[in-house]
């Protein structure tokens, strides 16, 4: 099973990639499950090692596993929202270990921030962020934490520019061309 995780901040395209990407796949008739954890809500109702057992037990049984979204916006929602995250640095990169050990598609989908900002102006009125201020420090964060240049194990994506091609490219596990 192939795993694709997506991160980013709130109006990046993210859950537009997972839709292309879903669909390219399953046109290939292959089976896709996607798993959307979101940012941690306001009232933590739900403990996030529920959210990460919820995911892992998604059907098994599927060729593509997708996650919009799966452990790096703990670090950057949690603190934003309530103050702390439930994860650290340290299980972050555990988990990407983790991930990486899986040989998972680790997509950090971050169109230019001009185009974030942009986006949220247009605010569809599902998402978190409700402050400029806001969406500043989740691109902050996430550039911090993942880095803006993804040198690790992370890949650059701006959906909303990526071609057909290169999206071809990279469900064929290959780097899309930038």
């Amino acid at each position: 099973m192939t795993v694709f995780v997506l991160e980013g901040p709130d109006f990046a395209g993210k859950s537009t990639l997972v839709e292309r990407i879903r669909g390219a796949l399953e046109a290939r008739g292959e089976t896709v499950a996607v798993t959307h954890t979101g940012p941690p809500d306001l009232l933590d109702a739900k403990p996030l090692a529920q959210i990460y057992l919820d995911a892992a037990a998604s059907p098994l049984d599927t060729d593509h596993l997708i996650f919009d979204r799966l452990h790096v916006g703990e670090l950057v929602y949690g603190p934003i929202f309530r103050g702390q995250a439930h994860i650290t640095q340290t299980d972050l990169t555990m988990i990407d270990d983790v991930l990486q050990g899986r040989q998972a598609q680790l997509l950090y989908v971050r169109p230019p921030i001009e185009t974030l900002i942009e986006r949220f102006h247009g605010a569809r009125g599902d998402d978190l962020l409700k402050q400029e201020e806001q969406l500043i420090s989740a691109i902050t964060a996430y550039d911090s934490l993942i880095g803006p240049d993804c040198s690790g194990p992370w890949q650059l994506i701006d959906g909303s520019t990526l071609s057909d091609s290169d999206l071809n490219t990279l469900i064929g596990y290959g780097r899309p061309v930038n």
